[in-house]
Parts: structure tokens; C-alpha cells; sequence
């Protein structure tokens, strides 16, 4: 059904080119519905999202995730350039060095790689505590990030998603915008699913985003629901 519902979505909204990322999310929010409500819950999901606006969104994340990539990549490039030039000057430096001495007498300590030695086993532990203090401060970042893209939903699902994440299985920006793209359709499509199933507004333990008042969901329909939305 997920399949379907993607398909259906390109045909009834054309030119409107939503991320990978996106598609997948609203498929699989979708998977369990009936194929004849497949356009009706389309709609009402586009009335919320706005599919359009969210494209456009969209496009601005694959653009900037081109450019880090690419200056990434040129970074690494002009990197290894440098370093293959410093190997050759020590290469040509050092073969200069063995001709003047002609190869006899007894060889000289290489004082600059003894000092260059001695530097490293200095430099290279503040690299790592660098690196680590890096990385804490990625995943500090992260999680700001996720608080602030989900500080309008309902608590309960927004915490169920901040306590289940982890800033460290995110190789590259890229990959953790995909997720935060993925988690705000995700919780907009339960938020309509808790809507249509009338579930009350009294905030326990869901609080839809519209219609009348309803029954209040019973703990074993909270649980239930929960399980087939939250992460896993």
C-alpha cells in the first residue's frame, strides 16, 4: 500500500517534487489505510502539510546538503594535494642531503624527524580530546534541533521522539536533516490519525489537532497507538 499511496500522491499533486525522505514517510504513515481512502486522506494530509510549501523546503536541504558535500570534498582534495606536495619537498630534501654526503661516513640522527616524532606524541592526544569535545557539542546541537522542529506537537509523542534519539547515528548533516524531515511527517500524520479516531482533547493522553469533542482515549488505546507510531 505504501507504494500506492506515493504513486497516487505524484499523480494528484504533479510537479510538487518532495524528497525521498518525505514520500517514504508519508507512505509508510499511510501503509495501513483502505486504497479507496488513499486520495481523501491525501488531501486532508496536503491541507495540513501543505505539499507544495514542504517541497520547497525540501529543495533547500538538498541544496545545502550538495554544497557541504562538495566543499567537503574539495577540502579533502586540496588537503591530500598539500600533503602529497610536503611528502615530495621532504623526498627531494632528504635525496639532496644523502648526495652531499656521498654516501660514505657514518649517518648523521635525522634531528627534524626526531623532533617532528616528539611533537606528535604531544599534538596527536589534544586531537582526539578536541575531536571528542566535537562531537558533544554535534550532538548538543542536534538535539536543539529536534526540540525546536517539534515544540507544537503533542508532548507526549514529541518526548516518546526526543528520548528515543540518538545524535550519534547521524554519519553526516545530511542523513540527520533526512530525520528530522521523516519525524515531522511522521507526528503530523499521527496527529491526523488521532483526530480521525475522535480521540478527546483533554491533553491525556492525546490532544488533536482538530474537531468536536470526543471520547478521551483509554489506556489501552493510547498504548496501542503509541506502539504503531513511535519510534523504534
Amino acid at each position: 500500500m505504501k507504494e500506492k499511496v506515493i504513486t497516487r500522491l505524484k499523480e494528484l499533486f504533479p510537479g510538487v517534487n518532495l524528497s525521498k525522505a518525505r514520500l517514504d514517510s508519508i507512505g509508510d504513515g499511510l501503509n495501513d489505510i483502505e486504497e479507496a481512502d488513499i486520495d481523501a486522506r491525501l488531501k486532508a494530509l496536503d491541507k495540513i502539510m501543505n505539499f507544495t510549501e514542504t517541497a520547497k523546503f525540501d529543495d533547500k536541504i538538498r541544496t545545502i546538503a550538495a554544497k557541504e558535500k562538495k566543499d567537503s570534498e574539495d577540502k579533502a582534495k586540496a588537503e591530500a594535494d598539500k600533503k602529497s606536495a610536503e611528502e615530495k619537498e621532504a623526498a627531494d630534501k632528504k635525496a639532496k642531503e644523502d648526495a652531499d654526503k656521498g654516501g660514505g661516513g657514518q649517518q648523521q640522527p635525522d634531528i627534524k624527524a626526531m623532533l617532528a616524532e616528539a611533537i606528535k606524541a604531544v599534538v596527536d592526544p589534544l586531537k582526539e580530546e578536541l575531536q571528542g569535545l566535537k562531537a558533544g557539542k554535534v550532538a548538543e546541537t542536534r538535539l536543539q534541533a529536534l526540540q525546536t522542529k517539534l515544540k507544537d506537537f503533542n508532548p507526549i509523542l514529541k518526548d516518546a521522539y526526543i528520548d528515543n534519539f540518538d545524535p550519534a547515528k547521524f554519519g553526516t548533516e545530511e542523513a540527520f536533516q533526512e530525520h528530522l524531515t521523516a519525524v515531522e511527517t511522521k507526528l503530523t500524520t499521527a496527529t491526523q490519525l488521532l483526530s480521525d479516531q475522535g480521540l478527546g482533547q483533554t491533553g491525556r493522553p492525546f490532544t488533536p489537532t482538530g474537531g468536536s469533542a470526543a471520547k478521551e482515549a483509554s489506556k489501552e488505546e493510547a498504548s496501542a497507538l503509541l506502539k504503531s507510531i513511535l519510534p523504534a
